[in-house]
Order: structure tokens, then C-alpha cells, then sequence
């Protein structure tokens, strides 16, 4: 079979397929995320607070400073302590400072079990 004879085959068996049956690009919408039937988040179907609620119901809980709650909204998204210095321009001991801070108040001891608060207050 020659290139042509395929080329034309395989367009007469697409031409086919779309007469009276779906194609293919229907096939692939009906596979792609529905926003109706899909997760708005990874935290479940109708999440009652976002982050940064949550950041200030656990900072007002726990005492956090304002910038505690910056911080750990940081850390809740799972930035590190490199991109909180550079994004707050702030020295690498103050980060570590605070998240000193933050941890213990939230009696965590671990960007993990931070985030794990995070999200049983998002259930």
C-alpha cells in the first residue's frame, strides 16, 4: 500500500466514523474534567473555607501574629523558607524564626503536619 492509498484510507475511515457516531474530538470532550461533577480542589467536593480563611481561623486560634498567618499560608501552599525570604525580602534567620514560632504554637514539627491541619479545618 502506498502513501497515498493509506493517507486516503485512513481519511475515509475518519469521514466514516463521524457519520451518524461521534468522532473523536467528541469522544475527548466527553472524557475531559467536568467543573460540575469534578473537585473544585484536592481538599474535596464543596470546601467550606479557603486558605487563607483557614489561616486566619487557625492564626486567631492559636495566636499568630499577622505575619505568622503570611507565613503559614506560605507554608500551607508548601512554599519553602527560600521562597518566603525572597518573596517577603526578608533574611533567611527571620524566616526560620517564624516558622519557629509558627510551629510550635500549632504544636506541628513539620511543613507536613502543618499542612495537615490545613486541611482537616478545610473538611
Amino acid at each position: 500500500m502506498s502513501k497515498e492509498e493509506g493517507s486516503a484510507n485512513l481519511n475515509a475511515g475518519a469521514r466514516s466514523e463521524t457519520d451518524g457516531r461521534s468522532s473523536l474530538n467528541d469522544s475527548l470532550d466527553s472524557k475531559a474534567p467536568n467543573s460540575s461533577t469534578e473537585p473544585s480542589t484536592p481538599f474535596g467536593d464543596d470546601p467550606i473555607k479557603s486558605i487563607d480563611e483557614c489561616r486566619e481561623q487557625v492564626g486567631e486560634q492559636h495566636g499568630l501574629t499577622p505575619r505568622e498567618r503570611e507565613i503559614f499560608a506560605m507554608l500551607a501552599k508548601g512554599r519553602n523558607g527560600r521562597f518566603i525570604m525572597e518573596h517577603y525580602v526578608i533574611s533567611r534567620n527571620t524566616v526560620k524564626s517564624h516558622i519557629k514560632h509558627i510551629y510550635s504554637k500549632l504544636d506541628v514539627h513539620s511543613q507536613q503536619e502543618l499542612i495537615d491541619v490545613v486541611e482537616s479545618e478545610l473538611e
